[in-house]
């Protein structure tokens, strides 16, 4: 069964809370409705966030976060 595309996002997004505490719940649901996109280039959520968290540590730290107003 193919997942949706929110619950999709909400997995990723959990992913990037549990190894990145630190990051906020809105950072990381941005981060994952970005991957999303390319979703289909990794079997799970938690491999592309776990891709994506691999690249930081070679670039010393996260992508920069657009602001958001609250």
């Amino acid at each position: 069964m193919e997942m949706s595309k929110l619950q999709w996002i909400r997995r990723c997004a959990q992913r990037f809370l549990d190894q990145n505490p630190w990051l906020g719940p809105d950072q990381a649901i941005t981060l994952a409705a970005d991957l999303w996109f390319d979703a289909e280039e990794w079997n799970t959520p938690e491999e592309a966030a776990d891709t994506e968290l691999a690249a930081w540590d070679d670039e010393d730290g996260p992508p920069p976060l657009p602001r958001t107003l609250h």
